[in-house]
């Protein structure tokens, strides 16, 4: 009989991945257990323009599968300052990189629902794993064209990323989730918002969250919970 197919590299690392988020899971599941049981019921917000971007290094393969750099501008020191990603027989651009450019053929991958693929790439998070986080279901929220009659477009200074979020403690989700129904998404999906969006129901995104947040601290102060 044949001899069986060494695992590839890919499915090697995919299968650590898969273990190391399991027991990202197991700890932070146990911290909340031991949290409760030692009565630290402390309600944190963490919010606002997080400054989360994708893992250059992973999404850029992911969305140039076939490209190949082609220039590599290099300045006096050392260092990459522009890239040009190509594919195909006739060099078809697909990517330009430089410094606060990022301009990508195919934008359209970074809306809904193909935007699903790219939050594998979303790993600043993972630093805050005792935090909560509603489901993501918008597109990233950042960077977005300041023109009023391109509400939806992306703008070619970064690469579109989830910057805008809204983390809590245990505590804080607890409250959260007993409160209702929750929007998580984005506010002025059609008009001009500036170069971010972000939301938590259907208020600009500031004065919804200051809304949400108080609302929450009222819970907290009702039941005499620590809250910061």
């Amino acid at each position: 009989a044949a001899a069986a197919a060494a695992p590839s590299a890919a499915a090697t690392s995919a299968a650590r991945g898969s273990k190391s988020a399991k027991k990202r899971a197991s700890q932070k599941r146990a911290s909340s257990e031991e949290s409760s049981r030692s009565g630290e019921a402390t309600a944190l917000f963490v919010f606002g323009d997080l400054n989360f971007r994708l893992a250059q290094d992973r999404v850029i393969p992911h969305l140039c599968p076939r490209a190949r750099v082609v220039t590599a501008h290099r300045t006096s020191s050392g260092n990459i300052s522009k890239q040009l990603y190509t594919s195909g027989k006739n060099a078809k651009r697909e990517l330009e990189l430089e410094t606060k450019h990022f301009s990508f053929n195919e934008m359209s991958l970074f809306q809904m629902p193909e935007a699903k693929q790219l939050k594998k790439f979303d790993l600043e998070c993972d630093a805050f794993d005792e935090l909560y986080e509603e489901p993501i279901t918008f597109p990233p929220s950042y960077p977005f064209e300041e023109d009023s009659d391109r509400p939806t477009t992306y703008a070619t200074t970064r690469c579109p990323a989830w910057c805008d979020r809204v983390l809590m403690s245990l505590a804080a989700h607890n409250i959260v989730r007993e409160s209702g129904k929750i929007e998580y998404e984005v506010v002025g999906a059609k008009v001009c918002m500036g170069d971010h969006k972000v939301n938590l129901q259907s208020l600009p995104v500031f004065t919804c969250l200051y809304l949400f947040v108080v609302a929450a601290l009222v819970r907290v102060y009702n039941r005499s919970l620590p809250c910061f």
